[in-house]
């Protein structure tokens, strides 16, 4: 059995965050910015031909799928993943949890691209429509949490300073410093993908 920390000694939750955990914590964001550019745009090339294609086989092909579509879609889940376990391991509680947003982040990002498919189409829509209002729903079950854990859920556990943020809020220029990284790491995550997709 492990005994508990004596008083005064510091836990991972009261130092400062390290180099290990300015490195999760975007690098974890860039993965999640990154995965989900690659699922919106390449699932939105296959919509943008009706929604489904194929490619390769002894068959004959009806629709092929359009260039840049398959390698980014299979690319986008595991970069999330990757993303959640850097996110937990990595970052130790400190920035805005990935593991919090994930789910809303691709599914809703999903939605919106099956909105902009229903805009774009020329055919019937109803399809796309429907879809879109399924996976927004979907990705809005976590909210109430997020609610709930506010501002945790929002800035992570830990301050600059390594304090808990339940116990002493979060100042200012903290807020600003892990909101700054977190938007800067998403964009540069997306950026890549976009760069790499073509």
């Amino acid at each position: 059995m492990t005994e508990p920390p004596a008083i005064g000694v510091p836990t991972v939750r009261d130092t400062p965050p390290g180099i290990r955990e300015w490195v999760c914590f975007p690098g974890a964001w860039a993965l999640v910015g990154f995965g989900i550019t690659c699922l919106v745009v390449g699932s939105s090339r296959v919509m943008a031909v009706g929604g489904y294609c194929a490619q390769g086989g002894p068959y004959e092909v009806a629709v092929a799928c359009p260039t840049g579509s398959t390698g980014p879609v299979f690319a986008a889940l595991p970069a999330v993943a990757l993303a959640v376990l850097v996110g937990i391991f990595g970052a130790r509680g400190f920035g805005v949890p990935v593991h919090g947003y994930f789910w809303s982040a691709l599914f809703g990002a999903q939605g919106i691209a099956f909105f902009v498919a229903a805009a774009a189409h020329a055919g019937p829509t109803t399809g796309w429509i429907i879809c879109g209002v399924v996976f927004v729903l979907v990705a809005l079950l976590p909210a109430p949490l997020l609610a709930i854990g506010w501002p945790r859920a929002f800035f992570g556990r830990r301050r600059l300073d390594g304090r808990a943020v339940d116990h002493y809020g979060l100042p200012l220029p903290d807020a600003v410093v892990i909101g700054s990284a977190w938007a800067v790491s998403t964009a540069a995550g997306a950026t890549l993908a976009l760069w790499w997709i073509g």
